[in-house]
C-alpha cells in the first residue's frame, strides 16, 4: 500500500480456539526477503468497537520459513544491488498467538517508531555517503589538469566543493542534535527525523551528481565508481517514507497547534458577548506575535548575525502560517503545494538552528580561533539556507499555484507534457 499503510490489505485473523493467527496477503519491496529468518509483519485484525466490526493494524513476529510463505524473484533494481529485494506471500500461515508484538490495534504506533529511527540512521548514512563520494571527486579535482592546472584551481568548481561542504557540515549538525534528542527520552522526535532524512537523502543525490559532473567523462563509466554512486544514492528520497509524503508531514504536525488556537478563536467569535477574554487574548497575543519577535539566548556572540537571520525567518513564518490558516481552513490539507514551502522553510530553520549550536558548542570547547573553520561554514549554510527560507514564506502568499495546477490538468487530459511544435511556422 505505499506510503499509505491504512490502506495494507493483508489480515491476520484469530483461529476459532484462540491458538494462533491466519496470515494472508502479499507483500511487495521487502528489502532483505532471501536473507531473513524473522520476519515483523503488520496485517489488518478485525476486532470489534462499540458494536461494530473495524480493522486495526497489528505487529507480528513470524518465521520466515513457516508453511505458506514464498518470495518472489529477485527485483532488478537501478541501484543497491546487493540488498535482496522481493516479494512476499503468505498464503493461510499460522502464527502462534505468542508471536504478536505489542498489541492488537498497536502495530501503527510500531511502524512509526521503526520508521523514525529509520529516517534517523538514513540521514546518517547519507551524509557519510555524501563525504564519500566528494573525496573522491576532491582527489580528482587537484590530479586532473585542463588549460594547463588543475580543475580544483576553478571557481565553479570549487563553488560545487564548497556548498556541498556547508551542506554535509549541516546535515550532520541536524542528525547529531536529533540523535541527543533521541538518547535524552521522552521526546517526540518525529519532524526533527523528518527533517534530517529528506535533507541529507537530497544532499546525497546532488552531491553523486555533483561529483559525477566534476569527473567529466570518466564519472559517466562503470570503471569509476561516480555511475553506481548516483544509482545507489536515488533510492534514500524513496526509503522509510517518500520525501514528498515526509513534507506534508512536516507541514501538517506543524500546523496542528495554530490549527488548534484558531478554531477555538473561532468557536468564541459564534458567541462573542460570552466569549470577550479569550477573543481579546487572541488579538493581543497576535498583535505581540506581529510586534516581536524571539531571540536565541545561548549562541555564541560570534553568531549574533547569523542567529537574527534565523530568528526572523522563525517570527516571519509563524505569521504566514497562522495568515495561510486563516485564508483556507480546513482546505490547507489539500493544498500540497503550500505545504510543501512550509516544510521546506521548517527544513532550512532546523538545519540552521543545528549549525548555531554545532559551532557554539565548538566554541565553547576550542575558543573562537579554534573554531574558526566551523565559524565560517556557518557564515555561507545560514544565510544560504534562510535565503531559500525567505522565498519560501513569499510564495505563500505570492505564487502561481493555480497556473502550475492547470497546466498539470492540461497535460494529464492530453497526455502530452506539452503543447505540440508548430510546423506550418
Amino acid at each position: 500500500s505505499g506510503s499509505d499503510a491504512q490502506a495494507m490489505r493483508t489480515t491476520a485473523v484469530p483461529s476459532d480456539d484462540g491458538s494462533h493467527y491466519v496470515l494472508n496477503g502479499t507483500k511487495i519491496w521487502i528489502s532483505n526477503a532471501g536473507y531473513a529468518g524473522v520476519l515483523t509483519v503488520f496485517a489488518k485484525v478485525p476486532v470489534v468497537v462499540d458494536g461494530k466490526p473495524k480493522q486495526r493494524v497489528t505487529a507480528f513476529i513470524v518465521d520466515a520459513h513457516a508453511p505458506g510463505i514464498s518470495l518472489g524473484k529477485i527485483e532488478e533494481k537501478m541501484g543497491i544491488k546487493a540488498s535482496d529485494t522481493r516479494t512476499i506471500s503468505f498464503d493461510n500461515v499460522k502464527v502462534p498467538k505468542e508471536d504478536l508484538l505489542g498489541d492488537i490495534g498497536g502495530g501503527f504506533k510500531i511502524a512509526l517508531e521503526i520508521l523514525n529511527s529509520g529516517r534517523l540512521g538514513l540521514a546518517a548514512g547519507s551524509s557519510r555517503g555524501t563525504r564519500e563520494m566528494m573525496k573522491q571527486a576532491l582527489d580528482y579535482a587537484k590530479q586532473r589538469e585542463q588549460f594547463g592546472r588543475p580543475i580544483a584551481s576553478f571557481e565553479m568548481i570549487q563553488r560545487k566543493i564548497a556548498v556541498a561542504a556547508a551542506d554535509c557540515y549541516a546535515a550532520d549538525a541536524g542528525w547529531m542534535l536529533c540523535a541527543g534528542m533521541v538518547d535524552r527520552g521522552g521526546i517526540d522526535f518525529s519532524l526533527e527525523t523528518a527533517a534530517c532524512k529528506i535533507y541529507a537523502s537530497e544532499l546525497a543525490f546532488r552531491t553523486a551528481s555533483e561529483a559525477m559532473q566534476i569527473a567529466g567523462g570518466i564519472g559517466y563509466s562503470k570503471e569509476y565508481p561516480y555511475e553506481r554512486a548516483l544509482r545507489d544514492s536515488r533510492i534514500n528520497m524513496i526509503f522509510e517514507g517518500t520525501n514528498e509524503i515526509l513534507r506534508a508531514l512536516v507541514a501538517l504536525m506543524g500546523l496542528q497547534q495554530p490549527g488548534e488556537e484558531l478554531k477555538q478563536v473561532g468557536k468564541a467569535f459564534k458567541n462573542p458577548l460570552r466569549n470577550i477574554g479569550a477573543i481579546s487574548s487572541y488579538v493581543t497575543d497576535r498583535a505581540k506575535r506581529t510586534l516581536t519577535k524571539k531571540h536565541f539566548s545561548k549562541v555564541h556572540e560570534e553568531l549574533a548575525d547569523e542567529a537574527d537571520l534565523v530568528a526572523d525567518n522563525i517570527h516571519s513564518l509563524a505569521l504566514a502560517v497562522e495568515k495561510a490558516l486563516i485564508e483556507h481552513g480546513k482546505d490547507i490539507i489539500e493544498r500540497q503545494m503550500l505545504q510543501e514551502r512550509m516544510a521546506n522553510a521548517a527544513i532550512d530553520i532546523y538545519l540552521s538552528t543545528a549549525v548555531l549550536s554545532r559551532v557554539t558548542s565548538v566554541i565553547a570547547k576550542q575558543g573562537v580561533q579554534g573554531a574558526k573553520d566551523d565559524i565560517e561554514v556557518a557564515r555561507i549554510f545560514v544565510p544560504m539556507a534562510m535565503r531559500r527560507t525567505r522565498r519560501a514564506i513569499r510564495a505563500l502568499e505570492r505564487n502561481q499555484d493555480e497556473r502550475v495546477t492547470n497546466l498539470a490538468k492540461r497535460a494529464l487530459e492530453t497526455g502530452e507534457l506539452t503543447l505540440p511544435i508548430a510546423t506550418d511556422v
